[in-house]
C-alpha cells in the first residue's frame, strides 16, 4: 500500500516538481497551494506525512504545522 503524502506549497512549480518526484518513489501524493485548502484535506484524509513549505502568505508552515497538531490523530 503507497503512503500518503500531502505536499504544501504556494508556488505551482514546487508543487509540480517535489510531487512528480514523490509520485515517481511510489508515494501517493496530494499537493495544496494554500495553508486552508490543505487544513481541509486533513480533515477528510489521513495523511502518512505531511511536507510544508515555511514561507507563504496566508500562514508559514511553522503555524501550519501548530494547528495540524489540534487535529485528532495527527502528531
Amino acid at each position: 500500500m503507497k503512503k500518503n503524502i500531502l505536499f504544501l506549497d504556494d508556488s505551482a512549480f514546487m508543487r509540480q516538481t517535489i510531487g512528480d518526484l514523490l509520485q515517481s518513489l511510489n508515494y501517493a501524493v496530494e499537493t495544496s497551494s494554500n495553508a486552508q485548502e490543505a487544513l481541509q484535506k486533513v480533515k477528510q484524509t489521513r495523511f502518512d506525512m505531511i511536507i510544508t513549505d515555511m514561507h507563504m502568505p496566508d500562514m508559514d508552515g511553522a503555524e501550519f504545522a501548530q494547528e495540524v497538531r489540534t487535529f485528532p490523530g495527527c502528531r
